[in-house]
């Protein structure tokens, strides 16, 4: 299920993922990285990086094993013309569970927001949905103007599991 549903954040989220695979983007699955801590709530299962930022996160949560995670979109993108407050309802009655913030990092701009999902069925919704994957998209393809992948995340990417995402679409 996690290889299927990375597999469709990059053929939706990543502008030619193919090429752009390790100069611009990473994939890393750390055996020991936590996420809420410390202690750490919550393990990395696998973390998409564009240049320094994570934009594709899903971590399984310590205590039950529950699969959960973030992703970044572009704000202005997601809000559109619509007022934000307006938008952020509409969003939290479109996919139940959600919660949107300010993302920590604002290297393609400050409108740059995460999404929290707390379940894989959440994450589900949130791929499926048109206007999340270009949100998603918008702010990958910015992130990607921005800077390439340092050397020291090419080190830690993981090309047998981006192949695992392609084999499981």
């Amino acid at each position: 299920m996690v290889h299927r549903l990375l597999g469709e954040y990059l053929s939706n989220c990543i502008a030619y993922p193919n090429a752009t695979e390790g100069h611009y983007w990473n994939i890393s699955a750390p055996l020991k990285a936590g996420h809420g801590g410390p202690p750490a709530r919550r393990r990395t299962v696998c973390c998409l990086t564009v240049g320094m930022v994570e934009t594709f996160v899903i971590l399984k949560n310590r205590k039950t094993d529950a699969l959960e995670g973030f992703l970044q979109v572009n704000g202005s993108v997601l809000y559109g013309d619509l007022d934000p407050d307006t938008a952020y309802i509409r969003l939290k009655r479109q996919h139940p569970g959600i919660e949107i913030s300010a993302a920590n990092y604002h290297d393609s701009g400050p409108d740059n927001l995460t999404i929290d999902f707390p379940n894989i069925k959440a994450l589900v919704r949130l791929l499926n949905d048109p206007h999340i994957t270009l949100a998603a998209a918008t702010a990958t393809l910015l992130l990607m103007r921005v800077r390439k992948a340092p050397a020291t995340r090419q080190i830690t990417h993981c090309p047998e599991l981006v192949s695992a995402a392609w084999r499981a679409l």
